[in-house]
């Protein structure tokens, strides 16, 4: 007798135990409910959904006791091979005895080193399936989320798939690809480095295509997944104003929310260490408030990015986003408006400070030949 996690059942961990309770658990106890009528039917009902789940509360402790490669990958065929020819309709069966299959393989997504690749793939291939497209992608998403080693298997193995349903041409795809992201950045949280690099691609991503779709199923996946960003921010600062942030980011067309946003930032003293998350959060903003014609923006932008500098916790987090913030930059150290010049100018000092090698290459050839330039000078 084994008792295998707290609050789990005490049950003998033996090959003919588990395969009888994966039977009742998958197919019932045997009692034929369509003889019956009226009350007793009901009740008879109830009994055996009661029997079912108790069945699969004893079936994981056992897998959990024997270990999962000794519990649903030994015989002939192996429990999971049985679960997966039945949850991918390779075995004709009823939708019921489906979506019971996908039920156990959600309840096992913890041994997803056996799940990751061929059955991953295939379950979000079968999001469009009327019968059993919901349950599918509820064993995907329980299989990203569980997966182990922590973030590095899912950079690896999960995300490419995810980036390529996201920009896919079908939109049902993109929801289906949106719906999969949270469960793969709340993973990336053990891998801040590659969360960075994913930040990087994503938000401009979703700014430029999801958030801008007609279509309110679109814009509704891409605004969770925005949310599950803001719920990733470590800093103190961010974190307090992350909702107004993450509505900002959200309605690119809603400018009072920039403005609103851009206030809020540009009247914090930022005093920790900016993160990830709060840094992809951070510069749509700034790079909307560069853009705007109305001069606190640009001044609260510049100011922003300047206060940000030093406290970004590793400074390579900042380069992807250069390209797309330096040109906005120069055009705020020219500005007419001292204030929007100088905040501009302490922004590029910073810059030089942290990134030496960079501002050699990248902005300060640009500001010699300004020095020289009867229009820039």
């Amino acid at each position: 007798m084994a008792e295998t996690t707290e609050g789990a059942p005490e049950v003998e961990a033996t090959e003919e135990e588990l395969k009888k309770q994966f039977n009742i658990a998958l197919n019932g106890t045997g009692v034929d409910l369509k003889a019956l009528k009226g009350p007793k039917q009901v009740m008879a009902q109830k009994a055996e959904n009661k029997a079912q789940a108790e069945a699969l509360e004893k079936f994981l402790a056992i897998v959990a006791a024997l270990g999962p490669r000794e519990a649903i990958l030994s015989g002939e065929p192996s429990v999971l091979a049985q679960l997966l020819e039945l949850s991918l309709g390779k075995k004709k069966a009823p939708e019921a005895l489906r979506v019971k299959a996908l039920d156990i393989l959600t309840h096992l997504a913890w041994a997803t080193p056996m799940l990751v690749g061929e059955p991953l793939q295939q379950l979000i291939a079968l999001h469009g399936d009327a019968k059993v497209g919901k349950q599918c992608l509820s064993a995907a998403t329980s299989v990203i989320a569980k997966f182990t080693p922590k973030g590095h298997g899912v950079v690896q193995l999960v995300l490419p798939t995810l980036m390529g349903l996201v920009d896919d041409k079908n939109w049902k795809v993109r929801v289906v690809g949106l719906k999969l992201l949270p469960s793969c950045l709340s993973q990336m949280q053990h891998t801040t480095k590659q969360l960075s690099e994913l930040l990087s691609r994503l938000l401009p991503l979703l700014l430029e295509g999801p958030l801008m779709e007609p279509r309110k199923e679109v814009q509704d996946a891409a605004r969770e997944t925005l949310e599950v960003i803001g719920k990733l921010v470590r800093n103190s600062e961010v974190s307090r104003l992350s909702t107004d942030i993450v509505q900002a980011v959200a309605d690119p067309a809603n400018q009072k929310y920039t403005q609103d946003a851009l206030a809020k930032l540009g009247s914090t003293t930022f005093m920790n260490y900016i993160d990830a998350a709060s840094l992809a959060l951070l510069v749509p903003i700034m790079t909307r408030g560069l853009k705007e014609r109305e001069q606190k923006s640009r001044k609260w932008s510049a100011q922003i990015l300047g206060a940000i500098v030093t406290l970004v916790k590793d400074i390579a987090y900042l380069k992807p986003y250069l390209p797309t913030l330096l040109p906005l930059l120069k055009e705020c150290a020219v500005d007419p408006t001292y204030q929007i010049q100088r905040e501009a100018a302490k922004a590029f000092g910073m810059l030089t400070q942290e990134l030496p090698t960079w501002s050699r290459t990248q902005l300060q050839p640009w500001l010699c030949e300004g020095i020289v330039s009867p229009e820039l000078g």
